[in-house]
């Protein structure tokens, strides 16, 4: 299947566990209570490493995510305007986004299209593929390190997005806003600085303005948007074609373009895409295993594969200044 890891990939299976702060345990102890009992160097491991895997502990709790992030206290948070498929499980617990096995999800900060965001998501791994469904994972220093000039100018010119929501292409508007009425989408939209046209046919389309960079602790710029995952590049070159020519340039379903309104060249995301596909660290899952990241730390994705994946997430601690502050104290 395209998109599983190759020979020449597998020594970076479990280069991971050198990144992480890896925490194991017994079955017959609850995952939550090792948490509690072991917040200190939970809370050390975040700071310092930017990521916590605890494995081998009972995890049974289909809210295990939610619930995890609750012994860090920072309030829980929803994804009020989701951009891709996902459901909920339990509270404001979620399904892992629900694209084709077939397909690899780019790595990304989490609603870093947004000018406010997660600090910190939890994933809990409940079933394991059969083959691949590795969760990507790549150090954001060291992404924006290799990104060079090209960091720079979206730092200085920022991104704007655009969505045009049309009935069977991508997910539709009442999925994505999780309503079904107009006037509530609207309300939604002006408070995440969007701005929302309707047009013919109950058509939605929304464009916003977004950081490029925000600014580590000492001054260096980080990569924080998700243009290459927006960018109107991805999709294939038959089918942009096709799209433009039923529906307009400006009415695709996804787009990204600087904040300036300039384009962004299709070579510029390809440049990151190859940046981040040489960063990627897979994650292999054992079932109960959860992960917490600091999203700030590290982008995510997720890797094709075959069989059943069963992964469930949760986001705390609203992030909207824009500088990665230090977290624990």
């Amino acid at each position: 299947m395209a998109g599983f890891p190759t020979l020449g990939t597998v020594a970076a299976m479990s280069r991971y566990l050198d990144h992480v702060e890896l925490l194991t345990g017994d079955p017959s102890q609850d995952v939550l209570d090792a948490m509690r009992s072991q917040k200190d160097r939970i809370e050390q491991g975040l700071r310092e490493r930017g990521a916590v895997l605890l494995r081998g502990y009972g995890a049974n709790d289909p809210n295990t995510a939610a619930e995890s992030l609750k012994v860090l206290g920072g309030a829980l948070l929803d994804d009020a305007f989701w951009s891709t498929p996902r459901s909920g499980v339990t509270g404001k617990t979620f399904t892992a986004t629900e694209y084709p096995k077939a397909r690899t999800i780019a790595l990304h900060s989490e609603m870093a299209y947004m000018s406010g965001w997660p600090r910190f998501l939890a994933f809990h791994s409940i079933d394991v593929a059969e083959q691949g469904g590795e969760t990507s994972i790549a150090n954001l220093d060291d992404v924006s390190a290799a990104l060079g000039p090209i960091l720079e100018e979206f730092a200085t010119k920022g991104v704007t997005y655009r969505r045009t929501y049309r009935a069977g292409i991508d997910i539709p508007w009442q999925k994505a806003f999780q309503t079904e009425d107009p006037k509530a989408v609207e309300a939604i939209a002006a408070k995440n600085g969007m701005r929302a046209t309707w047009l013919p046919d109950g058509v939605l389309q929304t464009a916003h303005d977004a950081q490029g960079a925000v600014k580590a602790e000492d001054g260096r710029w980080l990569w924080f948007n998700q243009a290459h995952v927006f960018h109107v590049s991805n999709v294939p070159e038959q089918h942009r074609k096709m799209l433009s020519e039923m529906f307009g340039a400006d009415q695709l379903p996804r787009d990204a373009t600087y904040g300036d309104g300039s384009a962004i060249p299709d070579d510029v995301v390809k440049t990151v895409h190859k940046v981040l596909t040489e960063h990627t660290l897979p994650v292999q899952w054992q079932p109960g295993d959860v992960l917490l990241i600091d999203n700030m730390r590290y982008m995510h994705g997720r890797l094709p594969f075959e069989g059943t994946r069963k992964l469930h997430v949760a986001m705390s601690t609203g992030h909207s200044e824009p500088a990665r502050t230090p977290v624990f104290g």
